[in-house]
């Protein structure tokens, strides 16, 4: 029986007991048939988790053992060979769909091998018949021949590889001279599927997973297809980018119990305190204007017009879901999720052509608060990880304008042991009255 239907079950025990069609016996004689259905879960992602690992090795295994022969086959034998892949691993997704549907260590399984099948064929075919291209044409054609793999098989694993791959894709392009804009839609494609798996369970293994690696193919890809027609909006970009993942994160999947189960809002408050430390350095603003244009062999000026959406997209987004975490009354969340307002007003006054020290006396100021208010919430709430959260933000913060500025070595030894006291002091403190969780 799947587990939403034990769920289900176990829900309604109670009436179908208090109606009097089933004994208080006899409900808990069911319990003790069907199990924790958490139990059943988790052994069921432990298989999915097997199942995945060793249709890739059987893939491997047959992609090897076809290249220790290779150059002694004729073009037949290898063009039969290129396929054979491809071809067992479409029976398998074909066995599964019918005989295993509700099995999510069958749909992993044969998702990843019939996955594999296709990059290898696509290879295979194109080295025997010396069809011309490179490396981003196969990442292009493989990935989007995978795609319906994740639709059909309901498989999470070719999934998240679809996303890694049109990174991977994107970032070779890039690097040869090309453009990228394709990636923005292709990428959305998944997202049909994530709303689909996030709506099921928003804090299972299956959306947990899609949710860490988009985060991650963000960060990368945003700074990978950024045309750059305007030098330093990317801070503007990626300070927008991270405080929407964590606006979203926070609105739509704040109630995970752990830190692992919240992925974009992580990513989100990893990446703010991230950039905004680099923007109290001078570097990134030092050709910061309105008349700074990227002129190469490799610039794309229509593709410009990618960098304006995505800023003033991204600025939207993170104000649309202010308001929402306003309304909502959730006022901790507002100082990282104002990081892209932040970084706009930071950014038009520089491009103004006010002096550097404006911005980085801002972004000091504004890092510093973060680590406070993070820092003061965990003790309020008695919250370690929070507590520590906060001093780490302090700390690095320190720290960075200690190597910054010329003090002597005693110095910043001394502030050095001043931060680390600071450190066990308030952990101390806390572990001892409150929750430590």
């Amino acid at each position: 029986m799947k587990r939403k239907h034990i769920l289900w079950l176990y829900e309604e025990l109670p009436n179908l007991v208090s109606a009097g069609v089933l004994s208080a016996e006899g409900a808990a004689r069911l319990r003790q048939y069907y199990g924790d259905a958490g139990e059943q879960v988790r052994r069921n992602y432990a298989l999915a988790v097997c199942a995945a690992l060793g249709a890739a090795l059987i893939g491997l295994g047959i992609i090897l053992l076809f290249a220790h022969n290779w150059e002694n086959l004729s073009r037949p034998a290898r063009t039969v060979l290129s396929f054979t892949p491809l071809v067992l691993g479409q029976l398998i997704a074909g066995w599964t769909l019918l005989r295993r549907p509700d099995s999510v260590p069958w749909r992993e399984g044969s998702g990843i091998f019939l996955m594999a099948g296709v990059g290898a064929a696509i290879a295979l075919i194109g080295q025997t018949y010396h069809i011309s291209g490179d490396l981003g044409a196969f990442l292009f054609t493989w990935m989007l021949l995978s795609l319906p793999i994740v639709y059909v098989l309901g498989a999470v694993v070719p999934g998240a590889f679809y996303w890694i791959g049109l990174t991977w894709w994107a970032g070779f392009v890039q690097s040869e001279g090309g453009q990228v804009v394709l990636f923005w839609p292709l990428a959305a494609l998944m997202g049909p599927y994530l709303w689909k798996v996030a709506r099921d369970n928003p804090y299972g293994p299956r959306a947990i997973l899609l949710g860490w690696v988009l985060a991650l193919c963000l960060c990368v890809a945003t700074g990978i297809t950024l045309e750059r027609s305007l030098p330093g909006l990317w801070t503007v970009i990626y300070c927008a980018l991270f405080a929407t993942m964590y606006l979203l994160g926070a609105y739509a999947f704040g109630g995970a119990p752990a830190f692992w189960q919240r992925p974009l809002e992580v990513v989100g408050a990893a990446g703010i305190a991230v950039v905004s430390l680099m923007l109290t350095f001078r570097e990134p603003w030092r050709e910061v204007g309105w008349n700074y244009y990227r002129s190469s062999a490799g610039y794309h000026a229509w593709a410009a017009v990618q960098d304006y959406l995505l800023a003033s997209g991204l600025l939207a987004a993170s104000a649309l879901l202010l308001v929402l975490v306003y309304r909502e009354r959730r006022l901790e969340k507002i100082p990282f999720g104002v990081a892209g307002v932040v970084a706009l007003v930071v950014y038009a006054t520089i491009a103004a052509e006010l002096p550097e020290s404006f911005a980085l006396a801002i972004f000091n100021v504004y890092l510093f608060a973060l680590g406070l208010i993070t820092l003061f919430s965990g003790l309020l709430s008695r919250h370690l990880p929070t507590l520590n959260w906060g001093l780490l933000l302090v700390s690095t913060l320190i720290i960075a304008r200690f190597f910054d500025v010329d003090l002597s070595f005693t110095a910043r030894g001394i502030a050095f042991i001043l931060v680390g006291i600071g450190f066990l002091a308030a952990n101390l403190v806390v572990r001892r009255t409150g929750d430590t969780s």
